[in-house]
């Protein structure tokens, strides 16, 4: 071979790699839609910094149930097969007590996770915010053992809320 095919071999090589990894990230990013445009949402959207205050948005005091904003639990099956997701825990963030304080203040930021939730047989995927609730508007359960009725085994400790349901601001 001369310098020439050489050459030309090697720029055909370097295109079919070049082409091949175009085409799988194209693939992945197809395949990855949804958690693609949730990360978008979370970029745009997310604000807060670790230990920021949280507090009660509009959109929750709008839509929210009257009792208060829904905390979720991340769990697994108790038989440990499958991957983490949200469940509704039936302990609440009382917005009447966060409206009392003025400035509606519920909690601080831990941190930001997208995850399945699983509610009545569906599940979806979603932006979830890691919250250390002030305990003057926490409104535990008197259901406190649904989760573990349901086979769920807690991952950790935190409760979490939906992203639309809290606010950087007063």
């Amino acid at each position: 071979m001369d310098a020439n095919s050489k050459r030309t071999n090697n720029k055909l090589i370097g295109w079919l790699i070049a082409l091949t990894i175009i085409i799988a990230l194209v693939i992945l990013g197809i395949s990855n839609k949804l958690y693609l445009r949730l990360s978008y949402s979370n970029l745009k959207h997310n604000h807060f910094s670790v230990n920021d205050n949280m507090y009660a948005s509009p959109y929750a005091m709008m839509v929210g149930d009257v009792s208060g904003i829904p905390l979720l639990r991340l769990v697994k099956n108790s038989d440990g097969k499958g991957s983490p997701y949200m469940v509704f825990c039936g302990d609440k963030i009382s917005l009447e007590k966060a409206l009392s304080t003025k400035d509606k203040y519920i909690g601080r930021y831990i941190r930001h996770e997208i995850q399945e939730i699983r509610f009545k047989d569906k599940g979806g995927m979603d932006n979830f915010y890691a919250i250390q609730v002030e305990p003057e508007v926490l409104v535990k359960s008197k259901d406190t053992e649904s989760i573990t009725k349901n086979n769920y085994e807690v991952v950790n400790n935190d409760y979490y809320v939906i992203r639309l349901f809290v606010a950087d601001k007063k």
